[in-house]
């Protein structure tokens, strides 16, 4: 969840549950709406739990 509680970044994936080396993929939700609105972000077929995200500052 952000700072500011607008968005909801989460890791899922469809098989298995070992953190290191299940195929997990990133998503992003704006808090509020439906929730077929959330956005997958990566699309590899390794394990992204572990992303390196960077956001420039809010204005």
């Amino acid at each position: 969840m952000g700072d500011d509680g607008t968005w909801l970044v989460w890791a899922a994936t469809q098989r298995g549950h070992d953190h290191d080396i299940a195929d997990y993929e990133i998503y992003i939700w704006k808090v509020g709406d439906p929730a077929e609105k959330a956005t997958r972000l990566t699309f590899h077929s390794g394990n992204d739990r572990w992303p390196d995200i960077h956001l420039l500052p809010a204005e």
